[in-house]
Formats: structure tokens, sequence, C-alpha cells
């Protein structure tokens, strides 16, 4: 019998796709050029040290973000960015991909819609930064175009460690399901938004990339496609989405968790490999690896808050019966 759903994936499918050589990168970093402390090198170095192959140096503006390549070589790259701002609302847009000019990168004007659809005419994409850092309207769901939100910001986590709302600040894992439940496309991204070493505990957060190579204009297309995934700290083995099942493996996970609509949990199994039954109704299903390592090892306030893998959502899109 026929199955009355097919399943869309940014992972693709029949064949398992395995993880191995995917591009490990964080894409909300801030140097010395707007509120960071650090030359990009010296980012670049660092980052390097824990196997990051790319960075996008996503400043704020201040009327013109000064860009830089002159640190990319063979196995490192970074993707021109900025971190746009809303004010006085505060909203934070990171643009990815945006376009270089003579005097750097320019900011899309005074609103957000127009940043969003400047930088995806230029080929890169939009995501909305850190949602609940502060408080303010929730520009999710009046925005077109978005390429998806961060649902992890380990910066605001790491800063307010000790702090009653350490983990509401930073995660936005909620939005996310509320957002794809209501219909919204958008991709998660698990980020660092790195400015200091004091106050935050950098290289916990990364995004594993599937790209033909580590060009920037490849790792731009494969991170607005979605395919790749989010964490803080875990590492997938193999992908596998077949016409009604989803399979994934990851060696270091203690339990893997299948989520649908409205963020419920269609199963949870122990161990490092699972094996989810698609059913037809979910609206779409994403996959959490977790394990009991803390994702911050110096933030002991923190112990709590452990390392998870999170891949990006299948769409479950039902079909017309004959």
């Amino acid at each position: 019998m026929q199955p009355t759903f097919s399943l869309e994936s940014p992972y693709g499918g029949p064949e398992a796709q395995s993880t191995a050589d995917w591009f490990k990168g964080d894409l909300h970093i801030h140097t010395v050029f707007s509120d960071g402390l650090y030359e990009p090198h010296q980012i670049k170095d660092f980052y390097k040290a824990y196997a990051y192959q790319f960075l996008a140096f996503s400043d704020h503006p201040n009327g013109g973000t000064v860009y830089h390549f002159d640190v990319d070589d063979d196995d490192f790259v970074t993707i021109p960015a900025y971190e746009f701002a809303a004010d006085p609302l505060r909203v934070h847009i990171n643009c990815i991909g945006a376009a270089v000019g003579p005097e750097g990168i320019h900011p899309a004007g005074p609103d957000m819609q127009g940043a969003v659809d400047r930088v995806n005419k230029q080929g890169g994409f939009a995501f909305f930064c850190h949602p609940f850092v502060y408080d303010y309207p929730n520009p999710a769901y009046v925005l077109t175009g978005l390429s998806g939100l961060e649902i992890i910001n380990t910066g605001a986590i790491s800063y307010r460690a000790g702090q009653d709302d350490a983990v509401r600040r930073g995660t936005a894992l909620d939005l996310w399901d509320e957002l794809l439940t209501k219909g919204q496309r958008l991709w998660g991204f698990v980020n660092s938004d790195f400015h200091w070493f004091c106050n935050e505990e950098p290289c916990v957060a990364f995004n594993m990339v599937d790209a033909p190579s580590l060009r920037a204009t490849d790792l731009l297309q494969s991170l607005n496609a979605g395919r790749f995934y989010a964490s803080t700290g875990l590492r997938l083995r193999e992908i596998l989405v077949e016409e009604t099942s989803i399979t994934v493996e990851c060696e270091q996970a203690a339990c893997i968790r299948f989520i649908g609509a409205g963020g419920n949990t269609l199963k949870e199994s122990c161990g490092h490999r699972a094996t989810y039954g698609v059913q037809g109704d979910e609206i779409y299903v994403r996959v959490e690896c977790t394990d009991e390592r803390r994702a911050f090892t110096t933030k002991p306030q923190l112990d709590f808050f452990h390392q998870t893998a999170f891949l990006q959502p299948t769409f479950v899109i039902p079909t017309r019966s004959s």
C-alpha cells in the first residue's frame, strides 16, 4: 500500500548520509571592529584549534562594517556577514553572505524586512538572533524570507550562568516548534555570539554543514537549504531519511528524541541509534540527540545543560488519494 504522505527533508535520501566530512563552523562572532575584544586573526587561531573550519564575523554595522578576508587559508574560510539591529526594538538579525563593497558591508536600512530582503537578493540568507535576550515584540511572526532562527545562543546562556533566566534568554526551541507547527519552514542555528573570553565559553556551539567544498558560496547554499545540523557538543555519524522513516546515529548520544507538532515527543530511545516510522499526520519531525555530558565545561552553574545535537526538520506532506 502506498503511503498517503511524502517526506521533504534537507538531508535527501534514500541512501544514508554520512556526516564524517561535513564542515564545522559558527555564524555569530564579533571582533574588535564592533563590540568584540579580539582581532579576526586571533579569533581564527583560537577556533581553528577546536577544529572549526569556517566563521561568520557578524559585527554590528556601526555605519558600515569593515570586512577582512586576509585570515582565510586552504582549510579555513570566513563568510561575509553583519548583525542588523532594528533600534529601538533591539531586534537583531544576522545577515549571512552579505555583499562586500569598497568600504565594507553596509547595513540594509532602517527596517527589518529590508535587511532580510537585501541579503536574500545578494545570495545570502538571514536568521533571527537570540529571540529572548531582550524583551521586545517577536518579528518572526511577521517577517518573510527568514531562513531560520538561533535556537541556542551559548553566549547568552554562559554570561548569565547562575541567573534564573540564563536558559530562557539563550534558547528558543519552544518558539521554533511553535513556528514550525504554524507552517513556517525555518532552520535552527546554534551559535556562540562570541565577544570576549572572560564571561563566555567559546567553542561550545557549532553548525555541521554538508557542502561540496569549503568555499563560502558552497557553505551558503547548503546552510540556506538546511543541509546541516546544529550542536552544543555532539557529533552525528549518520542520517537516513527513507520513504516513511527517519534514522539517526550518534555514537555519543545517550538519548535520541523525535519531536513533532507543538514540540510533542513522538518517540524517545536510549542508545546511539534510533528509527522513527512516520505516521503521516506529524506536520514535521525533528530530532534531538542528547548526552549526559555537560556542554559548558567551565561553568559549574550550568552542569544541567547537556550536550545536544539538533537536526533540521523533515516535513510531512499529505498526498492526494487517487
